[in-house]
């Protein structure tokens, strides 16, 4: 372990100690999380903690941190403990008192500002530790709550590992995780909640039929088969793959290595026949992370998977529902209806993208940059989704940032913006060029820098265009 993992690891326990001091002095406490699949598993994580503690809490999932979220945390007399976000906002954290405590734990870049008073941050760039690659926002929740006493933790690992790839850390060779994440998933395998193998990574690798799970992937988005469950079976069926056993549809899991490989090369040569680019399927293959004490056939058995299920629910605005089975409720009706909005959220994402790769002017070359307008058709929450699958499968090979904008709520424009890996070498902070262009039209943004966003006025657009291209060098 590098000096930096071990001393951002100490320092955290350290600091888990202080944290539980106030929860227990300063209880009902009130976590709130943000509305990706990273901060749902980070919630669920301070949760379970908290619970088994003894400490009594209110676990809420919110979009950002505005005005009115901070007013009523501030006001409520409690603890507040933020999860996965809380960073980038400190100098507005600091315009309000926090005389119960606040427990900042996030792994984006922090502000160049002093935390507010009263408070404990926890983040991993404080130890020269990258927030971006190596621990997500529910691997510091674990890092930094495991040190509750007499609480026993070690299952939460997974929440840890499932927020790491829902925040696509799956950087290592093979689309492994490395870093704090690797630790933990050692530990994880250590104490046999997780299996880790070389596998296609197809959605449902052990959950959904193997057209189901084709017609599933959506990142990256193959025209023609993604969202198309009839395609799928004719593609599947013309390279003479059996698509059902002893009377049960056969999953990813049944094939053998040989029809792996040959299912590989056949979308390769399918994507080349069709002139899409190839080097979309180059992360199709890697590192699978089993969780062992799931059922099998469950969403939640891979943990990717289980990451995009969490994720599907948040983004419908299911966010209770996302929390709860993060929190371990299987019951069968409860799952079934998660499943369901899954289901329904992979068919509006293929729908988007159909349109957005169909229809001319939706994407457009700025330079330096792609714009990519969904002003009128991609709802708010799944705007991010969106523009990760554009980047990844229609201009990885580009290397440039994609800057995706929809509308949001109370009349402004929300923007996500994406660096493909391909991209990745480029001397460039997105979240930094979102926070200074934003903030030049009066709006707010952030983020990694390879992932970022902003929120702005909507009749503000076309000077925040130029901002980008300012900050850009266009």
């Amino acid at each position: 372990m590098s000096r930096d993992y071990t001393r951002f690891v100490d320092e955290a326990g350290k600091l888990s100690v202080a944290i539980c001091e106030r929860a227990y002095e300063n209880q009902p406490v009130m976590i709130l999380g943000h509305n990706d699949a990273d901060g749902i598993s980070a919630t669920a994580i301070a949760a379970k903690i908290l619970y088994r503690a003894g400490v009594k809490f209110h676990a809420r999932v919110i979009r950002r941190l505005d005005a009115s979220e901070l007013e009523r945390a501030s006001s409520s007399g409690r603890m507040v403990i933020l999860c996965d976000m809380g960073s980038g906002y400190l100098h507005l954290l600091s315009k309000y008192s926090w005389v119960s405590g606040l427990a900042i734990l996030d792994h984006h870049k922090p502000e160049v500002a002093e935390p507010p008073s009263n408070s404990i941050h926890v983040n991993p760039y404080l130890y020269g530790v990258d927030g971006e690659s190596e621990i997500s926002g529910a691997g510091v929740a674990y890092i930094a709550l495991k040190g509750f006493p007499r609480v026993e933790y070690r299952d939460l690992s997974i929440l840890a590992i499932v927020g790491a790839l829902a925040d696509m850390q799956d950087v290592d060779v093979g689309r492994s995780l490395k870093g704090v994440n690797k630790l933990i998933v050692e530990e994880a395998e250590r104490d046999g909640y997780i299996g880790v193998q070389r596998d296609l990574l197809l959605p449902g690798r052990e959950s959904r039929p193997l057209h189901t799970a084709l017609a599933g992937l959506v990142n990256p988005f193959i025209p023609g088969l993604s969202g198309d469950e009839d395609a799928c079976v004719s593609f599947l069926s013309k390279l003479g793959i059996s698509l059902k056993e002893s009377g049960r549809w056969r999953t990813l899991s049944d094939l053998s290595n040989e029809e792996k490989q040959m299912l590989f090369n056949e979308l390769l040569r399918y994507l080349a026949e069709n002139n899409y680019p190839t080097s979309t399927l180059k992360n199709l293959i890697g590192v699978s992370y089993i969780l062992q004490r799931e059922k099998r056939f469950s969403y939640m058995r891979d943990a990717r998977e289980y990451a995009s299920l969490l994720n599907a629910c948040s983004r419908m605005g299911l966010h209770g529902l996302a929390l709860t089975i993060a929190m371990g409720d299987r019951r069968v009706d409860l799952i079934a209806k998660a499943e369901a909005v899954y289901g329904e959220y992979r068919g509006k994402i293929s729908s988007y993208i159909r349109t957005i790769t169909s229809e001319p002017g939706r994407i457009v070359s700025m330079g330096k940059f792609y714009l990519v307008r969904c002003l009128d058709l991609v709802e708010e929450d799944l705007l991010s989704v969106v523009a990760s699958i554009i980047t990844e499968s229609y201009l990885a090979d580009r290397g440039m940032p994609v800057i995706a904008i929809s509308g949001a709520a109370g009349g402004e424009v929300k923007v996500s913006a994406r660096l493909p890996r391909s991209g990745r070498v480029q001397a460039i902070d997105l979240g930094l060029v979102m926070r200074r262009a934003a903030s030049k039209v009066g709006g707010e943004g952030g983020g990694h820098s390879v992932a970022a966003g902003a929120y702005i006025a909507k009749d503000r657009i076309e000077d925040f265009v130029a901002a980008l291209i300012e900050e850009m060098g266009g």
